[in-house]
């Protein structure tokens, strides 16, 4: 008797798994694109917190290990050709969905530079580019900005990145940006951080 129930419990289980891996895989919800491509960059001032970098209002106060620039992309998906014919990959690809702009953008970052419009110290005055005083973060890593803009890999792959402050001002306690971005395919787009107030 113990013997017919193992044999009809691993019957059914074999049934079951027929059921799962030969079902016609649920279709996904209609998505825009997995690629992604820039139409605009703007950047706006933040203050670092648990959840999402609250935005700051001009000349908002913030503590300088706080401060970062959110350097924001507008973007337009395109779509991507998913497997027709059937198979555990096309079943996979069911239970989990893809999200817009997941493979990320074709574009590469040709040029970012940032310039300040307050003194910073008396190597950055007001006017004076200080990419050298900034590191880039994006999906996670974060490296000087020179660095990352003198490496061949700059392909886009966020729709956000990260801009940190590494030197805290010593002339001024106020302090604003303008980023200026060059894509590879040549647009270009200009936009200036709001004003805060280091305490």
């Amino acid at each position: 008797m113990r013997i017919v129930r193992i044999f009809g419990f691993f019957a059914l289980l074999s049934l079951l798994s027929c059921d799962i891996f030969h079902k016609e895989p649920t279709p996904c919800p209609e998505v825009a694109g997995y690629y992604f491509t820039p139409l605009d960059a703007t950047v706006s001032s933040r203050k670092v917190s648990s959840c999402c970098n609250d935005e700051l209002l001009a000349f908002d106060p913030v503590s300088f290990k706080d401060y970062l620039l959110r350097l924001q992309y507008t973007v337009q998906y395109h779509a991507q050709a998913i497997p027709s014919s059937p198979s555990l990959f096309s079943s996979a690809y069911a239970f989990s969905c893809p999200e817009n702009g997941q493979n990320g953008s074709r574009i590469s970052l040709e040029e970012l530079e940032i310039i300040t419009l307050y003194d910073i110290d008396e190597q950055h005055k007001k006017g004076s580019p200080v990419n050298d005083l900034f590191d880039f973060e994006e999906t996670g890593h974060r490296l000087p900005l020179s660095y990352y803009l003198s490496g061949n890999d700059r392909r886009i792959r966020n729709e956000m990145a990260i801009l940190r402050l590494n030197q805290k001002p010593q002339l001024s306690d106020t302090c604003a940006f303008k980023i200026s971005v060059i894509l590879d395919n040549g647009k270009k787009f200009t936009s200036i951080s709001t004003p805060v107030i280091f305490h």
